[in-house]
């Protein structure tokens, strides 16, 4: 017979049971599964089509492609085209970056201040790009879709055998 307070003890001291079944995991990889493959194929195909390309001497208009080896690389780094503008790249993104800080901390104090009158004109500034691409988006679209001048009817009516009109 154990005493009371050794099974209070060890009921506080059990942890509950966080396992995952069976089900569930297979629930979880189902879902991700189309994530996974389109990033696979908008990230990583692309990714190592390119890595293959700087291997092989590329031409559209020949068949074939023989494998140069890193004489790509050779070329590209002894040009100095190139190799002035790659540095003209990195100074261009460090200053970029370097602004983009200053500018977004800035932003961050003034909006952390307690003045509210500069909250009441940065916020509106700030949030507004957000909107006007939605907004710029569905314009084109429907500048896309009109009926008398939209481009997408134009293209429609050159189908044989379709008689659509896109509103």
């Amino acid at each position: 017979m154990t005493s009371e307070p050794t099974q209070l003890q060890a009921a506080r001291e059990a942890k509950p049971s966080r396992s995952i079944s069976e089900g569930d995991r297979r629930w979880g990889w189902l879902l991700v599964a189309p994530t996974v493959v389109l990033l696979v194929a908008v990230g990583v195909v692309p990714l190592l089509y390119s890595i293959w390309a700087s291997f092989v001497a590329f031409n559209l208009r020949t068949e074939g492609n023989p494998f140069v080896g890193f004489d790509n690389y050779t070329n590209a780094l002894s040009d100095p085209v190139f190799r002035r503008n790659l540095i003209f790249t990195f100074v261009i993104a460090a200053v970029v970056t370097v602004i983009e800080v200053l500018l977004g901390t800035t932003l961050a104090l003034l909006l952390a201040g307690r003045s509210k009158s500069w909250r009441r004109i940065l916020i509106p500034l700030i949030v507004a790009p957000m909107f006007i691409s939605a907004v710029v988006v569905g314009q084109i679209w429907r500048l896309f879709t009109a009926r008398t001048f939209g481009p997408l009817n134009y293209m429609l009516e050159r189908v044989p055998g379709i008689d659509v009109t896109v509103d």
